[in-house]
């Protein structure tokens, strides 16, 4: 970066079009809404799981909240997952529902955790209409 300095544009023009370059590209890479861009949560959760568990986590995401990253039920269940929340302040809940890569990864850990696997939480969520 030192180096840089000493050959950044010596003509008043130059200078500044160079540093609102520079500035612009920091405003961007460090604004907030960048940081909290969402992928389409359907595309970010074929790249973390093989084709069958996707099918299989897709069918009880379909089913528990429509794709709805934000969605609520009246007995505290938050996101895609529908993940039971009740003793967690509202601070979590809002970082919960703001990080859609944090709802998939809990959702598969989960699955598999409790499951065995995705396809297994799916046949339970079939046979109970939860899991």
């Amino acid at each position: 970066m030192f180096d840089r300095i000493n050959a950044l544009p010596t003509e008043p023009l130059r200078a500044l079009k160079w540093w609102v370059a520079v500035s612009l590209v920091g405003v961007y890479c460090l604004s907030p809404a960048q940081a909290t861009a969402k992928e389409n949560p359907r595309h970010m959760l074929a790249k973390m799981v093989n084709t069958t568990d996707y099918k299989c986590l897709a069918s009880i995401i379909k089913a528990e909240s429509s794709w709805n990253t934000q969605s609520i039920s009246p007995t505290h269940d938050y996101g895609l997952p529908q993940r039971h929340m009740p003793y967690h302040t509202q601070k979590q809940i809002k970082a919960w529902l703001a990080d859609t890569h944090k709802q998939l990864t809990w959702m598969i850990a989960y699955t598999k955790a409790r499951y065995g696997s995705p396809c297994q939480a799916a046949q339970a969520r079939d046979l109970k209409g939860w899991y």
